[in-house]
């Protein structure tokens, strides 16, 4: 069976109500979806923050295997600044350590800061800790998000 419309009710659209009620509907739907997606983004940033910080430690590890020398971690955290970054030493030798060498500093990103009641990693000529010592990267954005690092 085939229905006819005229054309009233064809041009008519729709009215500014049922409009506003679409819109609200969109609105709430999107409210739900946005924390989603920003933590998603937090747990994105938090994993390329996790791996960069294990590369250095083991980068850390071989350059003092390499140099035979103590090679110190120091996690600095800038509260003011909201800046956080990991940088190395040799505390025993008077050069330091430069873009020849396989540690390089690394700002970790906006997102991400260091949480931790040790300020410094220290390597022996072997490359292993006396003493372990743990820290977390946790974000900004998300406190739930966030990872623990134990260095042995």
């Amino acid at each position: 069976m085939i229905k006819h419309y005229s054309r009233k009710s064809l041009l008519r659209g729709f009215s500014v109500v049922e409009a506003l009620i679409g819109a609200a509907v969109l609105v709430v739907i999107v409210s739900f979806a946005a924390p989603s997606f920003s933590k998603t983004a937090a747990k994105a940033e938090m994993q390329a923050a996790l791996e960069n910080t294990e590369f250095l430690i083991q980068s850390g590890r071989n350059t003092a295997r390499i140099l035979e020398t103590p090679v110190v971690m120091h996690l600095n955290g800038d509260r003011k600044l909201k800046q956080h970054s990991i940088t190395f030493s040799l505390p025993d030798r008077s050069d330091t350590l430069d873009s020849n060498t396989s540690v390089q500093d690394y700002v970790l990103p906006e997102g991400v800061r260091i949480v931790s009641d040790e300020s410094e990693v220290r390597f022996d000529a072997t490359g292993m800790v006396e003493i372990p010592v743990q820290f977390l990267l946790v974000s900004n954005v998300h406190e739930s998000v966030s990872e623990r690092i134990v260095i042995k």
